[in-house]
């Protein structure tokens, strides 16, 4: 018996067509296993992201904003049979919220839908079947940057105003955040600033209290703030003036110039501050004063120089001390600088010119001593009798000016 077996075995596995056919005799079988017995399996995917499409939807166009943080992930189970199963394109099934029905501020409680991507499966079950969104008016505002600058400088030097662009931040948000946001504050930290720098730096909103309102559901025109440190050298300048005398002399040989403030810090580049050497008020005309007098200046300095001290105003006081005066005739005239073509002749027989000093100058003073000028600086007179200005010229060892101004008739042609 058992020989005869064995040659059954022995026929059995050299015979290739028989093996061929067992082998198709098995696939048909497992084919109607499949699809008769047990056609249909079930089967679960994860982590499907839910989408929120708020471009271009309904609450979009009323003006609405989700308040509400939203990033969930769902759990999928359906059943499909085992030839759709075996090509299903996972990729292709989607889970997303119809936001239509928001139209107006307030909490709403969504069903979450589900598309196959046209795929023949049967969703039986969802993890996540609804969820709860909220919306809130959308308002705009635009907020101003205040910039606070920690860290040192070197000796001599200082920290200009920090300068910022943008300026100022246009925001979009819920409208009860926007209203709570007054700033957005930006802090610049270094160890030393030695030079002109430029910092991308993050900012904070604060509410009128100081208080951080965080950036949830808060959009800008700008991630970061770009905020410009110069770096200016300072320097102490004295404050001059001098005075003058435009009907002739030397007052200021005599006359006694106050200035309070006397110095004016200030800060600015080093290429422009080491060109000056003071802040000067420029000329007094002391022609026409005749007692000592105090005069306010305003203080204006140009572009690019920062008045550390915020000096607005000096005062100017000028004493002319203990000084005598005196009256001179004069009769004689000289005329200079007429223009070509013209002539001009004085009318005036004489004129009296009182002037001031010390007294031993003013003891000494003759009419020989002085020269009275017409200058037309080359510029054509008026035909006919004008009144033109006169100036003593005097001799420059005496400490002696004029008082006042003075004027001649004089006949031009």
């Amino acid at each position: 018996m058992k020989s005869r077996l064995l040659s059954v075995w022995s026929k059995l596995k050299n015979n290739w067509p028989i093996k061929l056919l067992s082998l198709l005799i098995s696939m048909i079988l497992w084919l109607l296993v499949v699809q008769y017995i047990n056609p249909e399996d079930t089967r679960r995917i994860d982590n499907i992201k839910i989408q929120l499409n708020m471009e271009d939807s309904v609450p979009a166009g009323e003006g609405l904003v989700l308040v509400t943080d939203f990033d969930e992930s769902m759990s999928l189970t359906y059943t499909a049979s085992r030839d759709v199963i075996a090509v299903l394109n996972t990729d292709r099934i989607t889970a997303y919220v119809d936001l239509s029905s928001a139209t107006s501020s307030g909490e709403y409680s969504f069903p979450v839908k589900v598309d196959t991507g046209g795929q023949n499966i049967t969703i039986v079950d969802q993890s996540l079947k609804n969820v709860t969104l909220k919306f809130e008016k959308s308002a705009t505002a635009q907020v101003k940057i205040n910039v606070n600058v920690s860290g040192n400088v070197k000796e001599g030097y200082i920290k200009n105003d920090p300068v910022c662009v943008p300026s100022v931040l246009n925001i979009e948000g819920p409208e009860s955040k926007v209203n709570q946001i007054v700033s957005a504050e930006v802090l610049v930290e270094d160890n030393e600033y030695s030079q002109t720098m430029v910092y991308s730096c993050d900012y904070k909103f604060v509410d009128i209290q100081g208080n951080e309102v965080s950036k949830d559901f808060i959009t800008s025109d700008y991630e970061k703030i770009d905020v410009s440190i110069t770096v200016l050298k300072t320097k102490i300048l004295p404050i001059t003036a001098t005075i003058v005398n435009s009907s002739g002399g030397y007052d200021n040989n005599f006359a006694v110039l106050s200035i309070d403030p006397g110095t004016i810090n200030v800060a600015g580049s080093e290429e422009v501050l080491d060109t000056m050497n003071s802040y000067d008020l420029g000329t007094i005309d002391v022609a026409e004063k005749t007692d000592n007098f105090e005069q306010t200046y305003v203080v204006s300095l140009q572009n690019g120089i920062k008045n550390i001290d915020e000096i607005s105003s000096v005062k100017v006081s000028i004493d002319f001390g203990d000084i005598r005066t005196k009256t001179i005739r004069f009769t004689n005239f000289a005329i200079e600088n007429v223009a070509e073509g013209q002539n001009v002749n004085v009318t005036d027989k004489y004129i009296d010119v009182t002037f001031r000093g010390i007294a031993s100058d003013i003891a000494k003073l003759q009419e020989s001593d002085v020269s009275i000028v017409i200058d037309c600086q080359n510029k054509p007179q008026t035909n006919g009798v004008n009144s033109m200005p006169i100036y003593a010229v005097i001799p420059e060892n005496y400490k002696v000016g004029v008082v006042g101004k003075y004027y001649v008739m004089a006949d031009v042609s």
